[in-house]
């Protein structure tokens, strides 16, 4: 077979391997028709070098896997927590995934592959799971885990930086839209999780705790017990127990009976004590509610109260609305500091590193000052260290 038709090939492939229609693809290269791309995936016509490198970028790859002809492997699986609108999930797929092998590509030219070879062994048993004190066992784990890693008293400040750096996932954060929301996948890139930013804070750390359940339960559980296709309003079991976890993981038993007794006037805790506590440890004020109720310090019946009649949500947002989002989250830091690490050891090229930090070309010295980097500084220069 020759060379035009494996590119041909290779490029029918991916878009169907993407789930992509040639009408779609057609107005993303601002093509009059789609007979121009089903006659550049026949082979019928020659492809251009700016069609090749659009449809390249379109899909997520590097041109070189096209011009390789090499077979993509199935596609990695996305578990979605909302379905959002067909076209913008798989447009943010694509991006998502794509970022996800630049960052193992920047792992392996920079010789660190520890993140694989670090990873602690968290297991959970899918029948205990699935028993009567599930809630209990879960929240178990929880524990276990946030003393393995050494989470501390406030786990929200370290999870993000901790996941990364022990337990070796990919954490992205991308502005998404409102009908669609976090993510989390694994490849033969690794692990990895989508986080809005969009999104509030103290809402990222209970997501980014909630889809680290779902990672460490991968292989037990399928697409449809994991989430309803109709996205009712009750959550699956599943569902339920990834926030019972992400709950214990970032709100810790002992930390939380402390504060609450520090604030508590006998029997009773005021709006403004409880919304403090949920400042104090990065989280919502419902998510501290429901983590009361399942230390037994509050009744169920109250909470569902509370939370129905608003008030209390209220205060806590009007509390929040000031609070900046400092230092401003950008794809991923561990992510660019390695592809700035790259860049300036000459291991990835300017126009790379442009497509690697999502910015312009002309803007990559500007984006490097941004960072505390100079484009003109020599950071391959060795010393020598006892």
């Amino acid at each position: 077979m020759n060379p035009k038709d494996i590119l041909a090939m290779s490029l029918k492939r991916e878009r169907e391997n993407l789930g992509l229609s040639l009408t779609e693809v057609t107005a993303k290269l601002g093509f009059a028709n789609y007979q121009t791309l089903r006659s550049i995936e026949t082979g019928d016509r020659e492809i251009k070098a700016w069609e090749l490198a659009k449809l390249a970028k379109i899909y997520g790859r590097d041109i070189d896997f096209f011009l390789s002809g090499k077979e993509s492997q199935e596609e990695s699986k996305i578990l979605w927590r909302s379905p959002g609108k067909t076209l913008t999930r798989k447009e943010i797929g694509i991006k998502f995934l794509s970022i996800c092998r630049n960052y193992r590509h920047l792992q392996l030219i920079l010789n660190e592959n520890e993140d694989f070879a670090q990873q602690p062994i968290f297991q959970f048993d899918k029948i205990h799971l699935l028993k009567g004190d599930a809630f209990q066992y879960v929240a178990g784990i929880a524990k276990r885990i946030s003393n393995d890693l050494d989470l501390g008293s406030r786990p929200a400040c370290a999870l993000s930086k901790i996941l990364e750096e022990k337990v070796g996932i990919k954490i992205i954060f991308l502005p998404l839209p409102q009908d669609l929301s976090v993510a989390s996948t694994k490849g033969d890139f690794g692990t990895a999780i989508l986080i809005n930013t969009n999104d509030s804070p103290w809402r990222r750390n209970f997501d980014l705790a909630h889809e680290f359940f779902h990672v460490l339960t991968w292989d037990l559980f399928s697409t449809e017990e994991v989430y309803q296709e109709t996205h009712a309003a009750k959550k699956t079991r599943i569902e339920q127990l990834a926030e019972v976890f992400a709950s214990a993981l970032l709100l810790p038993e002992e930390e939380i009976r402390k504060e609450i007794g520090l604030r508590r006037r006998e029997k009773t805790i005021d709006y403004s004590s409880l919304t403090e506590v949920a400042r104090e440890f990065d989280v919502s004020i419902a998510a501290l509610l429901w983590r009361l109720v399942n230390i037994g310090i509050m009744k169920k019946e109250r909470v569902t109260k509370l939370l129905e009649e608003g008030n209390i949500l209220n205060i806590d947002k009007i509390g929040r609305i000031k609070k900046q989002d400092v230092p401003y989250v950008l794809i991923s830091p561990r992510y660019i500091s390695l592809a700035i690490r790259a860049y300036h050891l000459g291991k990835i090229s300017k126009a790379r590193f442009a497509e690697y930090v999502d910015t312009k070309f002309s803007a990559v010295s500007s984006f490097l000052r941004e960072m505390g980097y100079s484009e003109d500084q020599d950071y391959s220069v060795e010393y020598r260290i006892a």
